[in-house]
């Protein structure tokens, strides 16, 4: 990748209105870089202050509806530096998007190499949360989770086979903002899984289970903060970044997407 030039992060002084000119440059070019970085890009969702529906910034123009107007959540979209976050209820408040093939990454004999990114703050540490996944009851494809002692972790299930591969954290991710990153290399191996916090690498437990041959793709849809058609461990939170791309991302790449995020949402991760 050839030198980016430099980006002027600092939040636009009409934030409260329309963007302006400068602000509306800071929101593409945060966009651009992160496409760049990320490359095959599948998702990438940047909650707004408004809307039911939300049309993400990859070239795949992927929909996501939220369970009701977002301005009408409990807790209304706040800003973040240069951003927006959207906070969930833990109750009833989530996003679905449609099933596609690009967004399923095995076909049952082999896996594609894939990451998920998501910028995050837990409300705590004591349930159960889904982050962002595709899978339904008993029809199982990928996800990223909480446990219920806050600790992360990323399942990819073989579901004919009823078998899965995971990696997690045995430490609790928290209630600060923080950016999870979870990559899997293609390989059909639970040793092809990692988890990074902040740009460090934070997997040291294994939870797989069954003989694991591949993913397969399936029907369900995409779920932001709830999993499954009749929905379940809803995320109670704030959500400010959601992208799911179809390589491994490599540390160095990681580091980059999270000091552009320090920049654009004013974090210091």
């Amino acid at each position: 990748m050839g030198p980016q030039a430099k980006i002027d992060y600092r939040p636009n002084p009409l934030r409260q209105g329309s963007r302006n000119r400068r602000g509306d440059q800071v929101d593409s070019e945060f966009v651009q870089y992160l496409l760049q970085l990320l490359g095959d890009v599948r998702a990438l969702w940047l909650p707004g202050k408004s809307g039911t529906t939300l049309t993400d910034k990859s070239r795949h123009a992927r929909v996501l509806t939220w369970s009701e107007e977002v301005s009408a959540f409990d807790t209304k979209p706040s800003e973040l530096g240069s951003g927006y976050a959207v906070t969930l209820n833990g109750t009833d408040e989530e996003g679905d998007s449609p099933d596609t093939t690009n967004i399923s990454f095995g076909d049952g004999s082999v896996d594609e190499a894939f990451s998920a990114v998501a910028l995050i703050k837990r409300a705590n540490n004591s349930s159960s949360m889904a982050i962002v996944g595709k899978q339904d009851l008993n029809i199982g494809e990928w996800a990223l989770e909480l446990s219920s002692s806050g600790a992360p972790f990323f399942v990819l299930t073989d579901d004919s086979a009823g078998a899965t591969i995971q990696r997690s954290d045995a430490t609790a991710f928290g209630t600060d903002w923080g950016l999870l990153t979870a990559t899997y290399d293609g390989s059909e191996a639970v040793t092809g899984i990692d988890i990074y916090k902040d740009a460090v690498l934070v997997d040291d437990t294994d939870g797989s289970s069954g003989f694991y041959t591949a993913m397969e793709n399936q029907t369900s849809l995409v779920n932001i903060g709830a999993r499954y058609a009749v929905k379940e461990r809803f995320f109670n939170g704030q959500i400010a970044l959601i992208a799911v791309c179809a390589k491994a991302l490599t540390i160095d790449e990681i580091w980059a997407v999270k000091e552009s995020v320090n920049g654009y949402y004013g974090l210091s991760l």
